[in-house]
């Protein structure tokens, strides 16, 4: 039996807030060096990987189930999906548990790094185009991109890319 990983705290009702003219909060994150954004709306909560349990005949990029607090969590890996490796572990590597704030958690996507958690103002968000730097494979589950002192950051569209998951 694993013992669980230390917990990070779950996202605090604050930094879910909507704030009036600061536009939509996104937690930044990477991916293979590329920048990705989630709406924090989305997030259920972060935390350290978790020990994981194999299962078998199932896709690569499904890494596999965490207990998160008693609750079996699927794991995925984003670029093992798109057939580009697998997200490394490391020291600095988070697990985001996603889900709807009043509904079931969907899943956890392994990032390699979190930056931290920024206010997009709607102007700011680009929906036309894909980031210059997008991996092709990635663009279909882009909701658009924006601009960062970290350099563009591309908005993860977690609704189709766990839709595509289920699919596959």
């Amino acid at each position: 039996m694993h013992a669980e990983a230390p917990q990070e705290p779950a996202l605090a009702a604050d930094e879910r807030a909507v704030v009036p003219g600061a536009g939509v909060r996104h937690l930044i994150a990477s991916v293979a060096g590329r920048l990705l954004a989630v709406p924090v709306a989305l997030l259920r909560e972060m935390s350290e990987v978790l020990p994981l349990a194999l299962l078998p005949l199932v896709p690569p990029w499904f890494r596999g189930v965490a207990n998160l607090r008693g609750e079996a969590l699927v794991v995925v890996d984003l670029l093992a999906f798109l057939g580009q490796g697998e997200v490394q572990d490391q020291p600095s590597s988070r697990l985001l548990v996603i889900g709807p704030p009043e509904g079931e958690v969907v899943a956890g996507l392994l990032v390699e790094r979190v930056f931290g958690v920024v206010p997009v103002a709607a102007g700011a968000l680009r929906t036309s185009g894909i980031p210059a730097d997008a991996d092709t494979p990635l663009a279909p589950y882009l909701a658009g991109h924006f601009d960062h002192e970290r350099g563009e950051v591309a908005v993860l569209d977690v609704d189709r890319l766990f839709t595509a998951m289920a699919v596959s």
